[in-house]
C-alpha cells in the first residue's frame, strides 16, 4: 500500500518537475525586466546636476518649445542595464537540477522496493501499512507547506509559482486517498460511512490547499471528491445520502469557482453533479428517487447561479456558462423523472416550483432574466407530453403521443394547462412593466400561451379540424391585440419596441393558427406563409430587427416542411389540372413569400430578404414542376413511370424560368436573380442530355413518343429546349462569350437531334428502336440535315452572325462525311444517285451564296460575341 502511494506521489511529482525549468526562466526574465524598470524611474526622479538656466522666454518661443521635441537623456544619467544572467553550462545543469531529481528518484524508489519486500515478507500487517500511508500523506503535506513558507512567502489571494510545495502537497493528497480507499476496500479497516466521511475530508482539505498551492490541488481535491462515491461500496446504498454529498461537494466545488474562476473547475462541478444524478436516475426505483432527486434538482441551479451572480460575468464568463447548463440541464432531468413518475402530482409540483424558482431568479437578477423562458419550455414540455391515467396506453411503446386520451382524464390536464398558460401570459406582462429588459418578459409572454396551446390541440385532436380550438387561438390573437395597443404609445423607446414586437407576432401567429385548425393540416405550411407579409407590414410600423429574424426562421420552417416533406406525395389533391390542392399549397406560399420580401427591402436587402426572394423562386418552381407530374400522372404517388413527355415538359418548364429570369428582375436582387437563373439553367441542361438524351433517347429505349409526328413528346423533350437554350445563349451580355458559345452549340446539336428523330418517327411510326432504315429513309436524313444547314448559314449571313454561318458549314461537312460512308454502301439505285446529286448540288449553291452574299471568307475561328 505505501508502495502504491509512493508512486502515485512520484507520478504527480514528474509532472511539476517536467514544467519547473520553463517556469523558472520565464520568472528570471520578468525579474530582470522590473529592475530595469525600477532604475529607469529612480533616475527620472533624481534632480539634475545643470543648474536651470533663466531666462525670459516669449509666446512664440514657448510654443516651438512645447513643439519641438524633447532632448535625449544623457546616458551618464541612464541606469545601467542589467546583465542577463550567464548560461549554465552542461555540467551545472546536470549536477544542480538531474543529479538531485534523479536522486530523489532513486531514493523513492529504494523505500518502493524496500516495503514492497517488507510487505512479501510479512514484517507488517494492514493496519501498519494504512497507518504508514497516511504518515506519508500527512508528512507530505507538512513538508509542502513548509517548502512553501521557506522559498516563496504568499500573500492570501496569490497563487505561488513555485512547484515544488505544490508537488508535495499533491503527493500527499494521493498517498492519504489511496491509504484510505485501501483501508476500506483492501483490508475491511473501517465502514462505508467512516470511509465516505474520510475520503470527504481528504478531498476538502485538498480543495483548501489548491488557495495556497494552485491549480493541482484544486484538480485533485474535486476530482477526488466526485469519486469518493464510486469507491465505498456499502451494502445499503441511499439516493438521498448519494444526492445529499454530491450536492455538498458540489456547494464547494462552486464556492471555489467564486473565489477561483478557473475555467475547467465549472466543467467538472457540473459534469460531476449531472453525472451523478444520471447514474442516480439508471439505478434508483421510482420510489426512493422522488424526492431525492427532486430536491438536489431544485437545489443545484441555484448553487451555480448564485455563484455567478455580483461577479461581473452574469453574461459571459465560466461561472456564467456553467450557470446556465446547469438550468437547462437540471430543467430536462426534472423532465425526465416527471416521465419515470408516470406525471405524478408530487413530480408536477416540482416543475412547477422550477419554474417559479427561475422566474423569481429572472426577476430578481436582470442577467438571468432568459431563465424563465427555460422554465416556460419546461412547462410546455410537460403538457405535451402529459400522461392520462396509468393504465390509458402501453408505456412500454410510448403511443399515448400519438393516441387520443379517454374522455374522462382531460379535466385535470386541461386545468394544469389554463393555469400555467394563464401564469405565463398574465405574469409575463404584469412583470415587463418594471423589467430592464421588458422584451424577454414580453417574449415570454406572448410565446408560452401558443405553445401551450398547440400542445394542447395536439394531445387532444392530434390536429383535427376544431372550431372551437380556432375560436380559442383568435381569443389569444385578441390578448395579444391588446397588448399591442397598450405597448403602442411608447413605440418610440427601444425596450417597449421590442415588447410591441414580440405580442404583434403573437398575435399574427395565433391567427394563423386559428386558420390552420380550421383547415386541413395541408393549410399549416399556407397559414405560417401568411404570416409573412403581415410581419412585413408590422416591420414598416414597428422597427425592430426582431421581426425580420422572426421572418427568416417562419421561412425557412414553411420551406422545409414544403421542400423537404416526402408525406406531400400522399396528400389527397383533386385530379383536376391546374385547379388543385397543388394551386394553394404551393402557389400561395410563393406569393407570400414574393410580398414578404418586398415589404422588408423597402427598407434594407439582408440574409432574411434573400431567403425570402429565393424561397419565392424555389416555391413557384416546385409548384410547376409538381403540377406537371400531377397532369401527366393525375396524382403525386410514387411509382408512375418518368416518361420522355413528362421530361420534355419538365424540361421545358425550366428553360422558360431561367429565361424569365435571365431577362426580367422581378423585383428580385440582381445578384440573387443571377445565381437563381443560371442553377436553374444549368439543373434542366443537365437533365436533358443525362436523362432525355442519354437514359431515354427513344433510339435506345422501347417507347412510344406519340402517334401524331410534330405533335408528339420529341417536341418536348428536344425542340423547345434547344429553342429555349438559343434565347438563353442569345441574351448572355459581355463577359460570357465562351458560355454563350457552348450554350448555343448545344442548342443546335440537340435540334438537330430532333430533325433526326422526327425523321425517324415519320418512317417507323410511334416506336424509334425497332425497324431498320430503308433507302428513303436514309435519304431524308440526308436532305433534313443539309436544309437545316442550309438555314443556318443563310440566318447567319442575314443577320451577320458568323457563329450561325459557321454552325450551317459544319453541318454541311457532317452530312458530306454521312454520305460518303454511308450512303455509298447502304443507298442503291436512285436513292444512291440521288444523294450524291444532292450533296453536289447543296455544297455548290452553299458556296455561291456565301461568296454573294457574305462577300468575305467564313470565319469559321472563334468568334467575338453572339449578337
Amino acid at each position: 500500500m505505501i508502495g502504491l502511494s509512493v508512486l502515485l506521489s512520484l507520478l504527480v511529482l514528474f509532472l511539476f518537475i517536467g514544467q519547473r525549468r520553463g517556469l523558472t526562466e520565464r520568472l528570471e526574465a520578468l525579474a530582470r525586466r522590473v529592475e530595469v524598470l525600477e532604475a529607469r524611474e529612480r533616475a527620472a526622479l533624481q534632480p539634475s546636476s545643470v543648474e536651470p538656466v533663466t531666462k525670459e522666454v516669449t509666446p512664440v518661443a514657448e510654443e516651438a518649445a512645447v513643439a519641438a521635441p524633447s532632448a535625449p537623456i544623457p546616458a551618464s544619467q541612464l541606469p545601467p542595464a542589467v546583465p542577463p544572467p550567464p548560461r549554465q553550462s552542461l555540467e551545472e545543469i546536470v549536477m544542480r537540477r538531474w543529479a538531485v531529481w534523479l536522486g530523489g528518484i532513486a531514493l523513492a524508489l529504494g523505500a518502493v522496493f524496500l516495503v514492497k519486500y517488507s510487505i512479501e515478507q510479512g514484517w507488517f500487517g494492514p493496519t501498519v501499512r494504512v497507518s504508514a500511508g497516511i504518515l506519508l500523506g500527512l508528512v507530505l503535506w507538512a513538508l509542502g507547506e513548509w517548502a512553501r513558507q521557506r522559498d516563496q512567502p504568499l500573500a492570501p489571494a496569490a497563487v505561488p509559482t513555485e512547484l515544488v510545495p505544490p508537488a508535495l502537497a499533491a503527493a500527499g493528497s494521493v498517498a492519504l486517498f489511496a491509504s484510505l480507499y485501501a483501508a476500506h476496500a483492501l483490508y475491511d479497516l473501517i465502514g462505508p460511512l467512516a470511509a465516505l466521511a474520510l475520503l470527504a475530508l481528504v478531498g476538502v482539505l485538498t480543495v483548501a490547499q489548491s488557495l495556497l498551492h494552485g491549480v493541482l490541488m484544486a484538480w485533485l481535491g474535486i476530482g477526488g471528491i466526485y469519486v469518493v462515491p464510486a469507491l465505498v461500496t456499502t451494502p445499503h446504498p441511499s439516493v438521498a445520502g448519494l444526492l445529499a454529498y454530491v450536492g455538498i461537494a458540489t456547494a464547494g466545488s462552486t464556492a471555489l469557482l467564486r473565489w477561483r474562476a478557473w475555467p475547467w473547475l465549472g466543467a467538472l462541478a457540473l459534469a460531476g453533479a449531472t453525472l451523478w444524478a444520471i447514474a442516480a436516475i439508471i439505478a434508483a426505483s421510482a420510489v426512493e428517487l422522488l424526492w431525492p432527486l427532486g430536491l438536489y434538482l431544485l437545489a443545484l441551479p441555484l448553487l451555480f447561479l448564485l455563484v455567478a451572480d455580483g461577479v461581473g460575468d452574469a453574461v459571459f464568463g465560466v461561472r456564467a456558462i456553467t450557470a446556465w447548463l446547469m438550468a437547462g440541464i437540471a430543467a430536462f432531468l426534472l423532465w425526465v423523472l416527471i416521465e419515470i413518475e408516470h406525471y405524478g402530482a408530487t413530480a408536477l409540483i416540482f416543475a412547477a416550483v422550477l419554474a417559479a424558482l427561475y422566474a423569481g431568479l429572472a426577476w430578481r437578477h436582470a442577467g438571468f432574466d432568459r431563465l424563465v423562458w427555460i422554465g416556460a419550455l419546461l412547462e410546455s414540455a410537460t403538457i405535451a407530453g402529459w400522461e392520462f391515467g396509468a393504465d390509458a396506453f402501453s408505456r412500454e411503446e410510448r403511443l399515448h403521443l400519438l393516441m387520443l386520451p379517454p374522455t374522462g382524464a382531460v379535466g385535470t390536464y386541461i386545468s394544469v394547462a389554463t393555469l400555467t398558460g394563464a401564469a405565463f401570459g398574465i405574469g409575463g406582462f404584469a412583470l415587463m412593466e418594471r423589467a430592464p429588459n421588458p422584451a424577454r418578459w414580453a417574449i415570454v409572454s406572448a410565446a408560452a400561451p401558443l405553445l401551450i396551446l398547440v400542445a394542447v390541440y395536439w394531445r387532444l385532436e392530434q390536429f383535427a379540424v376544431s372550431l372551437p380550438w380556432a375560436a380559442l387561438a383568435l381569443g389569444l390573437a385578441v390578448l395579444a391585440l391588446l397588448a399591442v395597443e397598450r405597448l403602442a404609445p411608447r413605440m418610440e423607446q427601444a425596450g417597449p419596441r421590442l415588447a410591441l414586437a414580440a405580442y404583434a407576432v403573437a398575435m399574427t401567429a395565433a391567427v394563423s393558427l386559428a386558420l390552420t385548425m380550421s383547415l386541413r393540416l395541408g393549410w399549416l405550411s399556407v397559414a405560417l406563409a401568411l404570416e409573412l407579409p403581415a410581419l412585413g407590414w408590422l416591420q414598416q410600423r414597428i422597427p425592430a430587427r426582431a421581426l425580420r429574424t422572426i421572418a427568416g426562421i417562419v421561412a425557412a420552417a414553411v420551406l422545409v416542411r414544403l421542400l423537404l416533406n416526402p408525406a406531400i406525395a400522399d396528400y389527397a389533391f383533386d385530379s383536376r389540372p391546374i385547379l388543385n390542392g397543388l394551386l394553394y399549397l404551393f402557389g400561395v406560399p410563393a406569393a407570400a413569400f414574393g410580398v414578404a420580401a418586398w415589404l422588408f427591402r423597402r427598407e434594407r436587402v439582408d440574409l432574411p430578404v434573400l431567403l425570402l426572394e429565393g424561397g419565392a423562386i424555389a416555391l413557384a418552381l416546385a409548384l410547376i414542376t409538381l403540377e406537371i407530374r400531377h397532369l401527366v400522372h393525375g396524382s403525386l404517388a410514387p411509382g408512375g413511370r418518368y416518361e420522355l413527355i413528362e421530361q420534355g415538359l419538365q424540361s421545358t418548364a425550366w428553360l422558360a424560368i431561367a429565361a424569365a429570369l435571365q431577362r426580367r428582375s422581378f423585383g428580385i436582387e440582381p445578384a440573387l436573380r443571377e445565381q437563381a437563373w443560371r442553377l436553374i439553367a444549368m439543373i434542366a441542361g443537365i437533365h436533358v442530355v443525362v436523362v432525355s438524351v442519354l437514359l431515354s433517347n427513344p433510339l435506345l429505349v422501347a417507347r412510344s413518343v406519340g402517334d401524331l409526328p410534330i405533335l408528339d413528346a420529341l417536341l418536348l423533350a428536344y425542340a423547345l429546349p434547344a429553342v429555349l437554350a438559343l434565347a438563353i445563349a442569345a441574351a448572355l451580355g459581355e463577359g460570357f462569350e465562351a458560355i454563350a458559345r457552348a450554350v448555343a452549340i448545344g442548342g443546335l446539336a440537340l435540334f438537330l437531334l430532333y430533325l433526326v428523330l422526327e425523321t425517324r418517327h415519320w418512317f417507323q411510326g410511334p416506336v424509334l428502336a425497332h425497324g431498320e432504315p430503308e433507302s428513303a429513309e436514309w435519304y431524308a436524313y440526308s436532305l433534313v440535315s443539309l436544309a437545316y444547314g442550309a438555314v443556318l448559314l443563310g440566318l447567319g449571313m442575314a443577320l451577320d452572325r458568323p457563329w450561325l454561318r459557321v454552325a450551317g458549314l459544319v453541318i454541311g461537312a457532317l452530312v458530306a462525311v454521312k454520305v460518303f460512308l454511308f450512303d455509298m454502301a447502304a443507298l442503291s439505285g436512285l436513292y444512291r444517285a440521288a444523294s450524291f446529286l444532292g450533296l453536289g448540288a447543296s455544297l455548290i449553291g452553299f458556296a455561291y451564296l456565301y461568296q454573294r452574299l457574305a462577300g468575305r471568307p467564313a470565319q469559321v475561328g472563334p468568334t467575338s460575341d453572339l449578337s
